[in-house]
């Protein structure tokens, strides 16, 4: 715990390198206390962000759950870096991928959107296609038509899409 906390206060070292290498440094120390640390510093530079994701991979899936819930929701962040924290959280709980993938298709942040329509071209949650099937007529015509090209993509499009039986 000496460690972090000497790294905590490196976080915010006027120079940029030393902060970034005290980030790096507690992502990967990982756990629950160098994540606190991280929280700490005055600035979310691309090492703390990046140091976040990595020390969350080394948490309990629930844990690693909610920190990458909450990344995906900061506004703070970069899109990118909330794709990737979606991306994340699909990885680490894939019980909830699929009603996840349904709510981020449902919004309007095409980077969000992009990441998890990339994510159905290897996912095997269980009712996927049904789900996202059901779901169609809800979505605007972009997603709509990103989602069905995903359905023809994919090695299992048989098991509940008909292309040829349109939206809806």
């Amino acid at each position: 715990a000496s460690a972090i906390s000497y790294l905590e206060k490196l976080l915010n070292d006027t120079d940029g390198a030393t902060a970034s290498a005290a980030a790096i440094a507690l992502g990967q120390i990982g756990g629950p206390a160098a994540l606190g640390a991280l929280k700490t510093a005055a600035v979310a530079t691309p090492a703390v962000i990046e140091a976040k994701f990595v020390a969350a991979r080394k948490l309990p899936a629930p844990e690693a759950a909610a920190l990458f819930t909450a990344m995906q929701r900061d506004a703070k962040l970069a899109s990118h870096q909330r794709a990737a924290a979606m991306r994340s959280l699909l990885d680490v709980d894939p019980a909830g991928a699929v009603s996840r993938v349904i709510e981020v298709l449902a919004g309007t942040d095409w980077t969000l959107k992009q990441a998890a329509l990339e994510s159905l071209f290897a996912s095997r949650a269980p009712g996927l296609i049904s789900s996202l099937t059901g779901k169609l007529s809800v979505w605007d015509a972009p997603t709509q038509a990103a989602v069905i090209v995903v359905f023809e993509r994919r090695a299992d499009a048989a098991d509940g899409y008909d292309a040829s039986a349109g939206v809806g």
